[in-house]
């Protein structure tokens, strides 16, 4: 495919989602650019996290307190239609990794990482600013989406777990499962 017909396709889905969904994708491009330049190490994503439900709450109408803490800087929050309900309940979740790499970032760009010796070179500051524009998209179309369905947006930290806490086949989720069942299995012994 030529770039000129990749750029046209791509200014086409651009314009259907800031004007047919109305998604501030401004601010979208805005808030990965900051997520990028300020990174933080898995387990450390503090002001990460803090800058993520601000732009939920002031971006998306989240009520704070609805925002539920997990694995020290992790959070998840549901977001819920107001529409008639329609079939059955249903909850789809969305996860977005948190956390950047203990790396160099070699650029020369505006937004480049500040935190010394660490940079989001694998994505995250891009799947982070992608939930929070499905949870803009989803606040700005909550009437239309039946009450009895639930969108839960995951938002992940320490995703790139280094390697010598995994075993050779296994994903941080796998060490998660595996780590729960352990304790499981450890509960019944006794």
């Amino acid at each position: 495919m030529e770039l000129a017909h990749i750029m046209a396709k791509f200014k086409a889905a651009r314009s259907l989602l800031t004007v047919k969904y109305k998604l501030d994708m401004e601010s979208i491009c805005t808030m990965r650019r900051e997520l990028h330049k300020y990174p933080e190490l898995r387990y450390e994503e503090s002001e990460t996290k803090k800058r993520l439900i601000n732009y939920l709450s002031t971006r998306c109408g989240v009520p704070t307190k609805d925002i539920r803490s997990y694995a020290k800087t992790g959070f998840t929050y549901d977001m819920k239609g107001e529409g008639p309900a329609k079939g059955s309940s249903q909850t789809i979740g969305f996860r977005a990794d948190m956390d950047a790499l203990p790396i160099i970032e070699q650029s020369t760009l505006p937004y480049k990482s500040v935190n010394k010796g660490v940079a989001h070179m694998c994505g995250h500051d891009g799947h982070m600013a992608t939930l929070l524009g499905l949870a803009s998209t989803i606040a700005a179309h909550k009437v239309s989406i039946p009450s009895n369905k639930t969108v839960r947006l995951l938002f992940q930290p320490a995703e790139a777990v280094s390697y010598t806490h995994l075993r050779a086949h296994e994903t941080s989720l796998h060490l998660v499962c595996r780590l729960l069942l352990e304790k499981k299995k450890k509960k019944k012994k006794k």
